[in-house]
């Protein structure tokens, strides 16, 4: 399996941790540390923001509905992408359209790299996790779970690691047959902290990953939203620990 590793270079020294935390996991072989693209390192003309963000205002409708029943319905539902108005979206600052920061964009960068590594590695799935990425006792049981049903071909995306408090819905959890892992009526993710994904999956994403409009969780949910064909799934509860969420690890976007 190819693993790659998302790390901010001033951020290096948290990498032993991380590769420690894979090698508990038995992912030892074939570990790429992502560190191209640092925020220092873009062209300051790398992105028309103006460009950008009109994108932005164009797109927002396509996971407004997903953002909002995250943040509004705590996993009890989702509404229509027919019920969400104009004049819904711009009652919510949040949804409304700004410039990436250089963070952001790097962030967005690192991600589109492992993904096209592992579209193009000899693995049939592959796992993408970021430099604050911790194991806790149960990690291994649950995260060999999670390789078993890519193994086998149930999911093409498996999110391990969480994020924002966000948690399936009720009826999704009913409705899986995987104890572990449950299937997403709608395909989201939470922080793309830590993720599992089909290579074929992989070719589609880095296909459909330029222009950079969102932040990189908003903007792979925009991507899902052109998917249909693949099965999206949660580790619940995760896998895998996000620190830098849970206060362990500084976050880079401090």
């Amino acid at each position: 399996m190819k693993a790659c590793i998302v790390n901010y270079t001033p951020f290096r020294e948290r990498l032993n941790d991380t590769v420690s935390a894979l090698g508990s996991l038995n992912v030892v072989n074939n570990i790429e540390i992502v560190s191209l693209f640092d925020r220092e390192d873009l062209n300051a003309n790398a992105l028309d923001a103006e460009h950008q963000q009109r994108l932005w205002l164009e797109s927002i409708h396509l996971i407004a509905p997903t953002l909002l029943g995250n943040a509004l319905f705590a996993g009890e539902k989702f509404p229509s992408p027919l019920s969400i108005s104009s004049q819904e979206i711009v009652k919510h600052n949040w949804l409304m359209p700004r410039p990436l920061r250089a963070g952001e964009l790097s962030v967005l960068y690192k991600h589109f790299y492992s993904i096209a590594l592992i579209a193009i590695s000899s693995s049939d799935y592959g796992l993408v996790v970021e430099d604050d990425i911790r194991i806790k006792p149960d990690s291994l049981r649950f995260f060999s779970e999670c390789c078993n049903a890519m193994q086998h071909g149930l999911f093409d995306f498996i999110d391990l690691a969480g994020g924002c408090q966000l948690k399936p819905t009720m009826q999704e959890i009913s409705r899986s047959s995987c104890r572990r892992i449950v299937t997403l009526d709608t395909p989201r993710t939470r922080c793309a902290a830590a993720y599992l994904l089909s290579k074929d999956l992989a070719k589609s994403l880095a296909n459909l990953f330029f222009p950079l409009i969102f932040p990189i969780d908003w903007h792979m949910q925009y991507i899902f939203t052109q998917l249909s064909s693949y099965v999206f799934g949660w580790c619940n509860p995760e896998a895998l620990i996000h620190g830098s969420e849970n206060n362990l690890v500084q976050s880079w976007r401090s």
